[in-house]
């Protein structure tokens, strides 16, 4: 069968009659002018599109993976107390804020826990000043005269 554009349908044998649009735009035609190689080329550039998506899901879901792994075990701060999925992100207590239970949900994580608690991947809580004093001292690291030079004592 002959198509429009004087090739033999190659779709013919397969059971197709005529020639689908994918094939009209990928195959060589006899006219190669620009703008049926710009047609080309947009078609083609469409094909891989599938395959670029899977591959950005699969590197975004091993960055999240690896993520949530350095969180949980490998941060500084895995050793303190709280509960696993605050750990993972910020999800769990920024849910909290906009249900207004924020100050109701670290209370009952400091009756679970103890005086401090970790409510996400860079967050810690202290129920009292002086679990808070030996986590912020500053008075472990001596200052440069520069630096007493600056504080007054009024």
């Amino acid at each position: 069968m002959l198509c429009h554009h004087g090739r033999k349908d190659i779709y013919s044998g397969v059971g197709l009659s005529s020639p689908s649009i994918s094939s009209f735009f990928l195959s060589s035609r006899a006219s190669s002018s620009p703008a049926s190689k710009r047609l080309r080329a947009h078609a083609m550039s469409f094909a891989n599109l599938p395959s670029l998506l899977s591959v950005l899901a699969v590197l975004l879901f091993t960055r999240f993976l690896i993520k949530v792994i350095y969180n949980l075990f490998l941060s500084p701060l895995s050793a303190i107390p709280g509960p696993w999925y605050y750990a993972t992100s910020d999800i769990w207590l920024t849910l909290h804020i906009v249900r207004l239970r924020q100050c109701k949900a670290i209370h009952e994580l400091f009756a679970i826990y103890g005086p401090v608690v970790r409510v996400g991947p860079n967050k810690v809580v202290f129920r009292d000043t002086s679990a808070m004093r030996n986590v912020y001292s500053v008075h472990k690291f001596d200052k440069s005269a520069y630096y007493k030079s600056l504080l007054t004592s009024v």
